[in-house]
């Protein structure tokens, strides 16, 4: 994604400056200065939420910034968020994606429950649309792009998002879009939709109608999310607006999406394909993964022109029906409005905006409706005990204004008596004795067939995954509702399936330093022992970890000893039992310890050494490394020279004679040796090799 232009277009979106500095609108509280599970300073406040705050803060095990989500207190009480809470967290820290928020850490400090995740300096989506209205085409695009790369990498491990919104995608003022909150809304469960306003509100207007009807969601439920926020930021408006979170979630569910450009003049009609595509009323309608939405989204901005792209939208306010008017769109009936029937009402009834009645008429505010939509809201309801769909006001023969103000009361009146039937009626058949299942028992089952087990049974598995030493995997842990009991129709029961033993691979930390491969080994739920041990490596320089025992990438239990294997630098050849050895046995030796061998082109004489045998080396001494050069001076053995012949020579020459020859002397005097004369040597006439001694007779 072209990240950097996207960053220049989002210049100026700041959460907090590097280093945590505080800026005015950065709120405290009491939780600032705390440690958190003994790891985590809380620095500054930043913002609430519908699960709780977050908070600026530093890891000072791994000195790095980090946001901590720290969950509202009776969230934290309830242990079955606790543990879905926890499960989810696990899930998320899985996914690793350069557009998703990272989870780092996830436990708990005397009461608060936290989550620890990648600090992102920058504000969400929902500040820069509030900031900016709407987006160009390509803004949007680009935002799109991000968040389906984020969505795809996250469906392929199976983890559905369910809460995508504005608030939930953060814009950075380092080049990157980041998704948050992946599985948080999952932890929450199926928490009541009440109030007007907040953050729950927020959550309603991006629901898919399955999850407004069933509760259920999957990666098309994403994917539905995915095309409101385009449709947001190409409008700058709400995509399905309502006065209360359950008329939104029934527009959801019944309603109609009014397409971009009804709103914003010149859009093209691509742009409508593409969002009425990703928000069709049934999944199987819709792109059926992130890939597909991709595509198409890649392929619609391909065929627009730069002008398309980069226009910028015109928002303007919505139209109000000037006073008296029911219906402003109406202009063919625009005469008869304003007839008087000579009663003199009319005119009253014009300048109050209201009806005889005293009620304020609709004035196309968002959230209101117009006859016809009453109309249409109308005969979208089944027929329970013989009520029926009123009549438009439209298509009643009078139309005096009087007229139009009883057919829109008959429609009210007919409206609300249709609701109270059919609400009677679905509140018999859920609540009621036809409304009761029984739960069956899979625990020991099979997940496809526990699941299937409790379809049948008119209920909807939840399905969270577990870690079990016992339980084989795909098999049902724990449900939880008590086998046996009584249960409404369409209640949700939470099953536990186990996912196989609990393992993490030995982390890959060959390179590191001793403190950082323990934080890595730490970070994936193992410990290390207390010694490393040391071994020679010759591309690792001393001090640095080698491996580990057990191997990286070794599946092992939680908590498992990694013992480091720590280098000592390259490991040194010794020479200095060479000189002597014969030529082979040398050579043999050397180029196994990982030295290039040469030899000496001469070679010499010695008299110690004999012939084929290393006389010397260079160098002389080492150490030396593998891949170092070594030369060997070999030995041609002694040099053989003639002996002289000294008979009848004085001792004295004699001596001399062998001594100028090359020889050692070594005189034996035969009876005395009185008359002072040589007679022969040792060996005698021939040669010998030169430096060695000779011994003289002598008479």
């Amino acid at each position: 994604m072209p990240d950097a232009a996207l960053a220049r277009r989002f210049a100026g979106c700041v959460m907090l400056p590097p280093r945590l500095t505080p800026v005015a609108t950065v709120q405290q509280d009491g939780l600032v200065g705390r440690m958190v599970d003994g790891r985590y300073t809380v620095l500054a406040h930043i913002a609430d939420g519908g699960m709780g705050s977050v908070y600026a803060a530093l890891d000072t095990r791994l000195d790095r910034q980090v946001a901590l989500k720290v969950m509202r207190p009776e969230l934290a009480r309830d242990a079955d968020f606790v543990t879905r809470f926890r499960r989810e967290a696990r899930s998320a820290a899985r996914l690793s994606h350069p557009h998703v928020v990272a989870v780092f850490d996830q436990g708990e400090d005397d009461g608060l429950l936290f989550l620890a995740m990648e600090f992102v300096d920058g504000q969400t989506l929902r500040d820069l649309l509030n900031e900016k209205d709407a987006l160009t085409p390509r803004e949007a695009f680009e935002v799109t792009e991000a968040v389906l790369e984020a969505l795809r990498a996250a469906h392929r491990k199976d983890l559905v998002h369910r809460d995508v919104k504005p608030e939930n995608v953060l814009l950075s003022t380092d080049d990157q879009v980041k998704v948050a909150d992946f599985g948080l809304a999952r932890a929450m469960g199926t928490s009541t939709a009440t109030g007007r306003t907040g953050p729950l509100l927020g959550t309603v207007a991006y629901l898919a109608p399955e999850q407004v009807e069933h509760g259920t969601a999957d990666h098309r439920s994403d994917l539905y999310g995915v095309g409101l926020l385009l449709h947001e930021m190409l409008t700058g408006r709400t995509a399905v607006e309502g006065e209360s979170p359950i008329h939104i979630a029934w527009q959801h569910v019944n309603g109609s999406l009014t397409p971009p450009s009804g709103h914003v003049e010149d859009l093209p009609g691509a742009l409508d394909d593409l969002v009425a595509t990703a928000t069709r009323r049934d999944p199987a309608d819709r792109y059926q993964d992130a890939a597909a939405f991709l595509a198409a989204l890649r392929t619609t901005r391909l065929g627009l022109s730069d002008e398309d792209l980069d226009r910028r939208p015109q928002i303007t306010a919505p139209t109000t029906p000037a006073a008296g008017d029911d219906d402003a769109s109406d202009t063919a009936e625009g005469d008869d409005r304003v007839a008087d029937d000579g009663t003199g009402e009319d005119a009253d009834t014009a300048g109050t905006g209201e009806d005889e009645a005293g009620e304020t008429s609709p004035a196309r505010a968002p959230g209101t409706h117009d006859t016809r939509t009453l109309h249409r809201m109308t005969r979208a309801l089944p027929t329970l005990g013989g009520a029926t769909a009123v009549t438009p006001p439209e298509e009643q023969a009078a139309d005096t204004p009087r007229r139009r103000r009883r057919g829109l009361r008959a429609v009210l009146i007919g409206l609300l008596l249709t609701l109270l039937l059919a609400g009677g009626g679905a509140a018999y058949w859920w609540f009621g004795p036809p409304g009761e299942r029984t739960v069956p028992d899979v625990v020991a089952t099979e997940r496809l067939s526990a699941e299937s087990m409790l379809r049948e049974a008119d209920l909807l598995p939840v399905t969270e995954e577990e870690f079990s030493e016992t339980v084989p995997r795909d098999t049902v842990i724990s449900v939880g509702a008590e086998p046996g009991s009584v249960v409404r129709r369409g209640t949700s029961i939470p099953l536990a399936v186990s996912k196989g033993p609990e393992r993490y691979a030995v982390p890959d930390v060959a390179g590191r330093t001793i403190e950082e491969a323990t934080a890595l080994i730490a970070e994936g739920k193992l410990t290390v022992s207390g010694s490393p041990r040391r071994a020679y490596d010759e591309k690792i320089e001393s001090g640095r970890v080698i491996g580990t025992t057990p191997a990286a990438g070794t599946s092992s239990r939680p908590g498992t000893e990694v013992t480091l294997v720590v280098s000592r630098g390259r490991q040194p050849i010794p020479i200095d039992d060479i000189a002597g050895q014969p030529l082979e046995k040398a050579q043999a030796q050397l180029e196994k310890a990982g030295l290039a061998v040469q030899v000496a082109d001469e070679r010499a004489y010695s008299t110690g050494v004999p012939e084929g045998a290393v006389i010397s080396t260079d160098p002389a001494e080492g150490p030396l490394y593998k891949g170092d050069t070594i030369t060997l001076t070999i030995s041609r053995g002694p040099e053989m020279i003639a002996v002289p012949s000294v008979s009848g020579m004085s001792a004295r020459e004699a001596q001399d004679a062998l001594t100028a020859a090359g020889f050692k002397v070594e005189v034996n005097r035969i009876a005395g040796g009185i008359f002072g004369t040589a007679h022969s040597t040792e060996p005698a006439r021939g040669t010998a090799p030169k430096g060695s001694t000779i011994t003289l007779n002598v008479v």
